[in-house]
């Protein structure tokens, strides 16, 4: 497999070294490459070359599907994934998720003590859509903001994930943005193979419901820790965090987000010891 490099082209390498139609593998040295390289990659790739990627990259219906998603950031064994309903165009363009200036989820976790800090400020936020605005926002300092905060991400066991990995969205109420039911079969399958403690979902309550009430009846979408398990998992509901939430509502959200701060906290000790 050509190893896509920052000053040839993919479909330049793929000329030079003469590969045939049929299947190879893509294996770059860091997952977050496959965000920056895999688009172009696909886009060059001549008639009859299929690209395939590792099967850690599990759920994506094809690579090419995959190439131009941003990547989850989720391995196996994580104390915490926390799952959108899909990708949104924002986070799409500048390579992460959460990126909404009305996105609270970042100060939500650092609030909670998910996190230490924050882990993407409103500067680095705004650093990015100006970057990008103005056309200066380059694919190696991209690369660089994606494989920092993703690492920050995996060292605290965190991970974020997505139900719909078909579409990118304008926001999470776009009909895009819902998840059917080979999507939801898709994040199951993750699930049982990658086995995250908690998975935390931070969606409208409608979304939640639609996509899981077929599989587990009980649900009602009440905020909080559900009353039932994902292949083992605990499941938190934690509603939208874009959604623009006032008084009550808002404190009632961020009592939420300290009680998993405390099971997730628990969870780390029983693991130190």
């Amino acid at each position: 497999m050509p190893e896509v490099g920052k000053k040839s082209s993919a479909g330049e390498i793929i000329a030079q070294r003469g590969y045939q139609p049929g299947r190879y593998v893509c294996a770059l040295s860091h997952s977050s490459l496959y965000t920056v390289y895999l688009p172009r990659l696909f886009q060059e790739a001549p008639a009859g070359l299929e690209i395939l990627l590792p099967n850690s990259y599990i759920g994506a219906e094809t690579s090419r599907e995959f190439g131009l998603m941003i990547n989850e950031v989720w391995e196996p064994d994580m104390t915490a994934v926390f799952v959108s309903p899909a990708v949104l165009e924002l986070s799409e363009t500048l390579g992460f998720s959460h990126l909404h200036p009305r996105d609270r989820f970042w100060e939500l976790l650092e609030t909670a003590e998910i996190t230490p800090k924050r882990v993407i400020t409103s500067q680095e936020r705004k650093a990015l859509a100006d970057g990008h605005a103005e056309g200066s926002l380059s694919d190696p300092v991209r690369l660089m903001f994606i494989e920092k905060k993703t690492s920050q991400l995996l060292r605290l066991g965190i991970g974020l994930a997505e139900l719909n990995r078909r579409e990118v969205a304008a926001g999470e109420k776009d009909r895009s943005a819902i998840p059917d039911d080979n999507d939801i079969k898709k994040f199951l399958a993750k699930v049982q193979a990658l086995h995250p403690k908690i998975l935390a979902f931070v969606t409208a309550p409608d979304i939640f419901v639609r996509a899981f009430q077929s599989r587990f009846p009980g649900l009602t979408g009440t905020p909080g820790r559900q009353q039932f398990q994902m292949e083992g998992c605990e499941v938190w509901f934690l509603g939208s965090t874009t959604a623009q939430l006032r008084g009550a509502l808002l404190t009632a959200q961020e009592d939420l987000f300290f009680a998993l701060g405390e099971r997730i906290s628990a969870l780390r000790g029983e693991a130190a010891t």
